[in-house]
């Protein structure tokens, strides 16, 4: 009788310690539930200047892990973090996140680069959690990374092929000169993209020929306020163009002029360049319609511009899929440009 008394005690010792082990494992479980890894805070000084924050970007990349190249020639920073690609060239106030521009604003200097604070938040995935003084503490933030990825030639065309005409009527260029790939010897490049010198009755455009949005999206660059060059300045970009093999990217975006970006979901984005007038209603944010108004014609950037001449006057477009030029998806430039010419919708 004890013996089988021991034996039931025995039983039930072990019992109860398989339940308490059992009720530890599900309390150990539903504690790994409720806790998740803590994400890593960055703590990166502001710098003030004339009464706006800027954030030096290079440093946050540094401490958390990503990569940052800067070209001195093009003035380009290339950074790589968290799965996402952020390209920019002084001058250009937008940012090339994933093949999609956006709007940014930013000081470049010598691989130096600041970020407008205010800026940032809107682009960069990180959210602040605390401040001391200049001081602040951000966390990143869990978003899905959106790629834009260029297809076969087939995909990429049925992309541009909604495209319309930039002004009403007007036919399509057929100088090599006005066409991507025509020689720029004055500044030691090559044509990016396409040129407009008339309109659809045949007459050289002038100041007031209205510009037209070639597709629909959203505005990322609006030249409201623009300076133009002084001759003497434009002269210098050009003589350091020549040092090189081919245009800096930085010297190619003053050779633009006012300028209006717009980018479209498909991942076609637009310039308009050389431009005399911005629309009032072209602001950065702002969605537009295929074939609303943009601006007008003009010459900013160019020779004609920089001395306030009357003459040079045509719209200058480039077309952008994924952040490449369209003619960069072609072995020749012949072939994309007679494409390009099949894809346009002429009202």
């Amino acid at each position: 009788m004890k013996k089988m008394a021991y034996i039931l005690i025995g039983f039930m010792l072990v019992l109860i310690g398989g339940i308490g082990l059992f009720l530890s494992q599900i309390h150990e479980e539903s504690g790994d539930e409720k806790e998740t890894e803590p994400l890593s805070v960055y703590e990166v000084d502001l710098i003030s200047i004339k009464g706006t924050s800027y954030l030096p970007l290079p440093e946050l990349v540094e401490k958390a892990g990503g990569a940052y190249k800067y070209d001195p020639i093009d003035k380009q920073a290339v950074i790589e973090w968290f799965g996402d690609r952020f390209h920019m060239t002084k001058g250009e106030a937008v940012v090339l996140v994933n093949g999609y521009y956006k709007p940014l604003s930013y000081k470049m200097d010598a691989g130096k680069l600041l970020v407008e604070y205010e800026s940032f938040k809107k682009v960069f995935p990180f959210y602040e959690t605390g401040s001391e003084g200049q001081t602040i503490s951000l966390e990143k933030r869990t978003l899905p990374t959106v790629v834009c990825r260029p297809g076969d030639a087939e995909l990429n065309e049925e992309r541009m092929r909604s495209m319309r005409v930039p002004l009403p009527n007007v036919n399509f260029p057929t100088l090599p000169g006005q066409l991507a790939g025509g020689e720029r010897a004055y500044r030691n490049g090559i044509h990016q993209g396409i040129d407009w010198y008339y309109d659809g009755d045949n007459q050289m455009v002038t100041f007031d020929t209205a510009v037209f949005s070639m597709t629909e999206g959203v505005v990322v660059r609006a030249d409201h306020q623009y300076n133009e060059m002084e001759e003497e300045d434009r002269n210098q970009f050009l003589e350091i163009a020549q040092e090189f093999s081919t245009t800096p990217a930085y010297i190619l975006d003053k050779m633009r002029g006012r300028q209006v970006w717009i980018q479209s979901e498909t991942g076609v984005a637009v310039r308009y360049a050389h431009l005399y007038q911005v629309d009032p209603m072209m602001e950065v944010g702002v969605r537009v319609e295929k074939g609303q108004r943009v601006g007008s014609t003009g010459n900013s950037g160019t020779s004609d511009g920089v001395t306030y001449s009357d003459e040079g006057i045509h719209l200058h477009s480039d077309i952008l899929l994924c952040g490449q030029h369209f003619w960069e998806y072609y072995p020749r430039f012949d072939e994309a440009n007679s494409r390009l010419r099949s894809m346009f919708e002429v009202d």
